[in-house]
């Protein structure tokens, strides 16, 4: 009876350890995982392929200085010129200074309208100064987009990964390369957010000012007047002076 009860307990005690020692094999296995799934996304070179994208993305921009007889009109009338055709005001700055008005007012259109914009604005004034820019962001789009898969791949494991972990330093160590993946993610989606909405709407800074030429004229014409004026308010108090010294001999 003796001899059965140390066999049983010794078959026990090699259970145990071997529950143990499988115990401590998976834990082993879980962390190590864990260690190549954290280096696993940047393994082997991305993929550059912008052919990839259906199309190219590329962000257009203008910067126009107009000048006009009448400020206000032509404003209203390119506003509501681009109102009609979908596109609207994001932002606009008044000034007035000697009864004279300064506009400047950003708009946004679609690409495929930005020449037909500008040239409404060159029908109904004259423009100073025009710069017009393209940001060709393909490549660029194009590679964000192969890291986020990657990374988004990579949290989908660190998640599996999450249900095997045994001890609380990996829980810990996984949950923070978690939270650093989705800060990554997070801030890549709203860069390719920004991207397609930059590449969808062109900015078209305007800049309306009253025509130099009509204001340089009365400027001129004004103090042409005051010479004058000067010139024979002298000649009369020259000869008002002269009259009266003859009078005194």
């Amino acid at each position: 009876m003796r001899k059965m009860a140390a066999l049983i307990s010794g078959v026990l005690s090699v259970m145990a350890l071997l529950m143990c020692a499988c115990s401590a094999g998976t834990a082993n296995n879980t962390f190590r995982d864990w260690e190549y799934i954290a280096v696993a996304p940047e393994a082997g070179a991305l993929t550059k392929d912008i052919g990839t994208l259906e199309e190219r993305k590329v962000i257009k921009n203008a910067d126009v200085t107009c000048s006009t007889d009448d400020v206000l009109e032509t404003y209203q009338t390119i506003l509501s010129w681009l109102k009609q055709n979908d596109g609207y005001e994001s932002s606009q700055n008044m000034t007035k200074r000697d009864e004279q008005y300064t506009i400047s007012a950003v708009f946004k259109i679609v690409p495929e309208k930005l020449d037909a914009l500008l040239d409404v604005i060159d029908s109904h004034t004259e423009i100073v100064n025009l710069r017009t820019s393209t940001d060709d962001v393909t490549q660029s789009y194009a590679d964000t987009q192969l890291r986020l898969k990657s990374r988004q791949a990579a949290l989908d494991q660190y998640y599996a990964l999450m249900e095997k972990a045994v001890s609380v330093d990996e829980v810990l160590s996984i949950q923070k390369a978690i939270n650093d993946l989705t800060i990554e993610i997070e801030s890549m989606e709203v860069g390719l957010l920004s991207w397609d909405k930059k590449v969808g709407e062109c900015t078209v800074t305007v800049t309306f000012t009253r025509a130099e030429t009509s204001l340089g004229l009365l400027r001129w014409a004004l103090i042409f007047f005051l010479f004058l004026c000067a010139i024979a308010l002298v000649v009369f108090i020259t000869r008002i002076v002269s009259k009266n010294n003859r009078k005194q001999s």
